[in-house]
């Protein structure tokens, strides 16, 4: 099944077999690759559950973000007030929700894309996604890439609803 940390994973699907091997991460991420081309109807499953909760996301950060078909989520002005780890956390979440949307072909950022799309310093941005990894709210993967977590995207839902008045 698996030595040291690579795992490896075989997959049968009607007369289609596949292999799967790497360290976990990957396996993982190839797994449900393959899971969404073969099988349509866990794709539909997932788009939707995942619409449900990008809706509540972006409605809880417009004031922050415009939408444009040739260049995506844009931030808007008020986006570059927010403290540094907020605005990594959004961008990050951004990525996540073009992908889910289908306009990305991945959900993961490297620190070059980070730095040109919020104009950070290297060291208030390498501070910024440190502070996020030690909550637990955005994880860095093995090639560098970082990616917002669930409890990322649920961390920005509550600190930016608009509070509801008892």
């Amino acid at each position: 099944m698996s030595s040291g940390n690579n795992l490896r994973v075989t997959v049968r699907h009607g007369d289609l077999e596949l292999t799967f091997e790497g360290d976990v991460a990957s396996v993982i991420r190839s797994f449900h690759e393959f899971v969404e081309r073969v099988v349509p109807a866990y794709s539909l499953a997932k788009s939707l559950l995942a619409n449900v909760t990008l809706h509540g996301l972006l409605n809880s950060v417009k004031d922050y973000i415009v939408y444009d078909d040739s260049l995506g989520f844009v931030f808007k002005p008020t986006a570059h007030g927010l403290p540094a780890p907020d605005q990594v956390l959004l961008f990050l979440a951004l990525r996540k929700a073009e992908h889910l949307m289908g306009k990305r072909s991945s959900s993961l950022t490297n620190l070059r894309e980070l730095s040109e799309g919020l104009g950070l310093k290297r060291g208030t941005l390498t501070g910024a996604l440190s502070e996020l990894r030690k909550a637990g709210l955005v994880r860095r993967l093995e090639r560098g890439d970082y990616e917002v977590t669930q409890m990322g995207l649920q961390y920005l839902v509550e600190r930016f609803s608009p509070r509801q008045s008892g």
